[in-house]
């Protein structure tokens, strides 16, 4: 049996629903759903390492991060798993950003679980990783 050690998330419609401002458009908060928080802290419990692979436009890393720390989970995800489009220069449609998370050094025998919205999984960009959507890793 695989052991899942680290699990990445997408942000908008997989955290919560993403808010934007008027244009230029940029992500202004983040309204989680309800079951959110408790999910992220029960995987938290479990050692398990959670990230973030996520298409940001324009804003970087430090950006995407105040909206998340704002919604309250930025803590939940590692620093170093944290990918953001601008920062790493690739976005989800391409299979390359799911590589980089899935060959990182520190991850290299680990195995990931990627948790997105529909869009992503019908994509089928992630070749690397299986995906589910966040709320049937409350069953799991």
């Amino acid at each position: 049996m695989t052991t899942i050690k680290s699990i990445f998330f997408d942000i908008g419609d997989t955290l919560g629903t993403a808010v934007f401002s008027p244009p230029p458009v940029r992500l202004v908060r983040l309204d989680l759903f309800p079951y959110v928080t408790a999910l992220l802290r029960s995987l938290a419990d479990r050692s398990l390492r959670l990230g973030i692979i996520s298409n940001t436009g324009d804003m970087d890393g430090a950006s995407v991060d105040a909206i998340l720390n704002k919604a309250g989970i930025r803590d939940f995800f590692d620093a170093s798993l944290r990918l953001y489009s601008k920062d790493v220069g690739l976005k989800k449609d391409s299979p390359e950003i799911f590589r980089v998370a899935a060959q990182g050094p520190a991850w290299q025998a680990c195995r990931k679980l990627a948790c997105s919205s529909a869009r992503m999984r019908r994509s089928g960009a992630s070749p690397s990783m299986p995906a589910c959507r966040p709320a049937l890793i409350r069953f799991w």
